[in-house]
């Protein structure tokens, strides 16, 4: 930790001093003698050290309420107990609760041994895609390239699209020959889900260079599903310059072609586009001006590609533009973009803090349970003018993502077993790669004394699936119906800092905020606002095809000083 990042995060907190560790916290013969439950689990995340704390573990593991087995089994993971794997290797042999299994694989695919790793991928075929994508990041993490040969594991879970695409870029990063060797397996498989993923992945590494002869398999190949994925890596690879290749032209219409079960918007203007590269005259019919206007959401990745925009006049261009809502500079600022956008610097006076998050993530009754047991009082529950309703800290992270040492940032805190709490909490933070394939080496956790927050995240166990980000068809998007605007810092507004703060949230499916954390930060005591206001936020469900599901949203959140 750098000394500007203790200064940025002392100065996040209004200058209060960083604290040790709560005076009022338990000891172990008093966690001992509490009931087991998932605080009181928790609470011994200090105390792992001792054999007695070892102990409650490995009966907590056993216990018949599967979040005190959860609770168990992370907390014997982020206080690094090797000795644990085959208490936790028999709890996941009989494991009929989907969070427990999660944890207890963890432990197993860090800690574990060849015997061990028999029990995950049994566990993996009798839970299925409900663990697996959890359970394939893990691996990635622990194994590096040589989670490729796991791939047909994952597979055989139904692991979709996302997952696979970041576990391969995780496993064949600065490695083209075992990128390449993922397509070829893809097209011997038939597997259309891991050529686009492989596909997806070769784009977001910036590999737009893959052997023609290898393109050429792709798109011609038999199974329509599975050729449409190259035409689409060829319309995002293609960078305008280099000339076509016939072959790959035919090929690329030919599968267009194929797609002729009520082929999407995006494929039918394609064929256009590929025609007209082909020697075609352009269409004029009033179906092809209704298609540049139709708005369609998967013309997006054509419209800004050099693929299109090249054949396009300058009318058409236009009117396909507004479409989509954009305009015809806007896109063609994208097409003449070579890198990926630069951030925009932070302001002058602006405080940089490492990646911030709401605290998330943690099993079923975890964080709640553990400001019972501490006894801290949580807004709705006590006097919220007795804090400034939010801890935090700073979280080293091992390559495993575990916890390698915690510095408290010294907020407003009148109940010290809010503190306690809040330490426990971070103790028990796991880290994971964020949208790069790369590790997080730290990050800052914004900790709400907010019960709803974390009741939001004990009910989003039983969402029908993870969440992710869906479009098209069948989405019934989500609509804000509570608005809580942020707290502009009066030193931010006396050091004259303003501009937008862009976050990621999960919202559930009841429409309440799960986990938000910053994709782009402005200023840390901005950014930290930005946080606790979101988390706040209130949603109508999202609905796939009439089902409440959880999703990921991009929200924005604005300081201005006008």
């Amino acid at each position: 930790m750098t000394i500007r990042s203790v200064l940025a995060l002392v100065a996040l907190v209004f200058i209060a001093p960083l604290r040790a560790v709560a005076q009022t916290a338990p000891t172990l013969d008093e966690i001992l003698t509490m009931p087991l439950s998932p605080g009181s689990v928790a609470l011994l995340v200090g105390h792992v050290t001792q054999p007695a704390a070892a102990a409650r573990l490995g009966a907590a593991l056993r216990d018949p309420n599967a979040n005190v087995r959860a609770a168990a089994a992370r907390v014997s993971f982020v206080g690094g107990i090797r000795g644990m794997a085959n208490p936790v290797m028999v709890a996941l042999a009989q494991e009929t609760s989907l969070p427990a299994a999660v944890e207890e694989i963890r432990l197993l695919v860090h800690f574990g041994t060849d015997v061990h790793r028999k029990a995950i991928e049994e566990a993996v075929a009798r839970f299925g895609e409900r663990v697996v994508a959890s359970t394939a990041i893990e691996l990635a993490v622990n194994e590096g390239p040589a989670v490729i040969a796991r791939l047909p594991l994952f597979r055989a879970a139904d692991a979709g699209k996302e997952t696979l695409s970041r576990v391969i870029r995780m496993a064949t990063k600065n490695d083209r020959a075992a990128l390449e060797r993922v397509v070829r397996d893809a097209l011997t498989g038939n597997d259309a889900v891991l050529m686009a993923a492989a596909l997806d992945a070769a784009i977001l590494q910036r590999v737009f260079d893959l052997p023609e002869p290898l393109l050429l398999s792709t798109v011609t190949h038999t199974m329509p599903a599975l050729s449409i994925e190259g035409v689409w890596y060829l319309a995002q690879s293609w960078d305008g310059k280099k000339p076509w290749s016939p072959a790959v032209l035919r090929g690329m219409q030919s599968a267009l072609d194929a797609q002729v079960a009520s082929p999407s918007a995006g494929v039918r203007f394609a064929r256009e586009i590929v025609a007209r590269l082909r020697g075609a005259p352009p269409a004029v019919s009033p179906e092809w001006q209704t298609l540049l206007s139709s708005g369609d959401i998967s013309m997006m990745r054509l419209v800004t590609r050099p693929f299109a925009i090249d054949v396009l006049t300058n009318r058409e261009f236009d009117v396909a533009a507004r479409g989509i809502g954009s305009t015809a500079k806007a896109l063609k600022d994208i097409r003449e973009r070579t890198d990926p956008p630069k951030p925009k610097a932070a302001p002058r006076n602006a405080l940089v803090v490492p990646f911030l998050e709401a605290a998330s993530g943690y099993p079923p009754e975890f964080a709640s349970d553990v400001f019972k047991v501490s006894g801290c009082l949580l807004s709705g529950e006590g006097d919220r003018t007795k804090s400034d309703g939010a801890e935090g800290g700073f979280v080293a992270l091992r390559t495993d993502g575990r916890p390698a040492s915690i510095s408290m940032l010294g907020s407003r805190v009148a109940q010290p077993a809010c503190v306690t709490a809040a330490q426990t909490l971070l103790r028990s933070a796991v880290g994971y790669p964020p949208e790069t394939a790369e590790p997080q080496a730290s990050k800052t956790v914004l900790i709400p004394f907010e019960s709803s927050f974390f009741a939001c995240q004990d009910r989003s166990f039983v969402a029908p699936g993870p969440p992710r980000q869906i479009q098209g068809e069948g989405v019934e998007r989500p609509t804000k119906t509570v608005n809580v605007p942020p707290t502009y810092p009066q030193s931010a507004i006396d050091d004259r800092v303003q501009g937008i703060v862009i976050l990621e949230a999960v919202i559930s499916h009841e429409g309440c905020i799960t986990s938000a954390r910053v994709l782009r930060g402005l200023d840390g005591r901005l950014d930290w606002a930005a946080v606790r206001a979101v988390i706040q936020w209130r949603f109508t469900p999202t609905l796939l095809n009439g089902v409440a599901v959880p999703v990921i949203m991009t929200v924005t959140v604005q300081f201005s000083l006008s």
